[in-house]
C-alpha cells in the first residue's frame, strides 16, 4: 500500500450494484437505474470519489468510483476496470426450473434460492391443483418484483450470473417448449417413480447428451394423474423421469432447495 492510499480503502469491502445491460457497451463511464442508485447513496451512503463494485448479470464484474448524482437521480459512476468472474463451464448443461405457483409469497423465496444456487432458468408454472393463479395485468408486475428479488440476492450471494425468470406458463406448455435432447425431471411420489439416487446416477451416464436439465415442481397437492400419464404419453421419445424423494412427503419449498442444492453441490449442473 502507498503511503498516499486511504487505509480505508484497502479494508473496506467495496459493494456490488447491478446494471441490466453488459458492461462491454460501456465507454468508460455508465449510470445506475434509479433505485440501484438510492440503495448506493442513502442505505451504503456512498459518495463522490467512494468506489464501488458493478456487475451485468452475465459474468463481468467492474470496479468504479461514483463521479456525481444526476438530478434525475442517477449515480454516474467511472469505470476503472473491467474483469471476467464467471467463466462458462466445459460441457456445462443448461439448467432450468420449472415450479409450480406456491402461496404467500412462497414463490418469491424460489427465486431468491434460485439465484443463489445459480439456477440458468426459472419458468413458475400453473397446473391442474395450483391454487395461485396470477391475473393477466398483474404479470408484469409480478415479474419484474421476481427480476429485482433475483438482484438483491445476486448482489447479496456474489454470484455474477443472473438467473432468468421468465413469465408464468402452464404445465402442457413448459412441456411442449421442450426438445428432443433436453431431459426432464418429475418430482412427483407415486408407487412407480424412480427414487431420486437411481434418477441421479442414470443421468450422469446421459449427461454429456443432454441440451438442458429441467425440472417441475409441483403444488402443495402435487400433479394429477392425468398429469403424469400425459407427459409419459408426450415424451416417449424424450429423456423424461418420474423421480421421487423418498418415503417422506416434502414441501415444495423443501423439495425446491433441497433438490437444486444437491445438484449444484455434487457438480451435475
Amino acid at each position: 500500500m502507498s503511503t498516499n492510499e486511504d487505509p480505508k480503502l484497502s479494508t473496506r469491502r467495496l459493494r456490488r450494484f447491478y446494471v441490466p445491460y453488459p458492461l462491454s457497451q460501456t465507454q468508460g463511464s455508465l449510470r445506475l437505474e434509479p433505485a440501484e442508485t438510492h440503495h448506493l447513496r442513502h442505505l451504503i451512503r456512498l459518495s463522490e470519489g467512494d468506489r464501488c463494485l458493478v456487475a451485468d448479470g452475465q459474468g463481468w464484474e467492474a470496479e468504479a468510483e461514483v463521479l456525481e448524482f444526476t438530478k434525475d437521480d442517477r449515480a454516474v459512476l467511472r469505470i476503472l476496470e473491467i474483469t471476467r468472474r464467471a467463466e462458462a463451464r466445459a460441457n456445462r448443461v443448461f439448467f432450468r426450473v420449472l415450479p409450480a405457483l406456491l402461496q404467500k409469497g412462497k414463490t418469491d423465496i424460489l427465486v431468491e434460492k434460485a439465484q443463489e444456487l445459480q439456477v440458468d432458468e426459472l419458468w413458475p408454472v400453473t397446473s391442474d391443483r395450483c391454487e395461485v393463479r396470477i391475473p393477466k395485468e398483474k404479470i408484469a408486475k409480478t415479474v419484474e418484483r421476481w427480476r429485482r428479488i433475483a438482484v438483491e440476492a445476486s448482489k447479496q450471494s456474489g454470484a455474477l450470473r443472473m438467473v432468468r425468470v421468465s413469465e408464468p406458463g402452464t404445465f402442457r406448455q413448459a412441456v411442449e417448449a421442450l426438445a428432443d435432447d433436453d431431459a426432464l425431471l418429475i418430482l412427483h411420489p407415486e408407487s412407480g417413480a424412480t427414487a431420486f439416487p437411481e434418477w441421479l446416477e442414470s443421468f450422469r451416464g446421459i449427461r454429456d447428451r443432454v441440451r438442458s436439465l429441467n425440472i417441475l415442481i409441483g403444488p402443495e397437492g402435487g400433479f394429477t394423474d392425468d398429469e403424469i400419464e400425459w407427459v409419459r404419453w408426450r415424451g416417449k421419445k424424450k429423456n423424461v423421469w418420474v423421480v421421487s424423494l423418498g418415503e417422506t412427503v416434502l414441501r415444495a419449498d423443501t423439495a425446491f432447495i433441497s433438490v437444486l442444492g444437491t445438484l449444484r453441490f455434487l457438480g451435475i449442473v
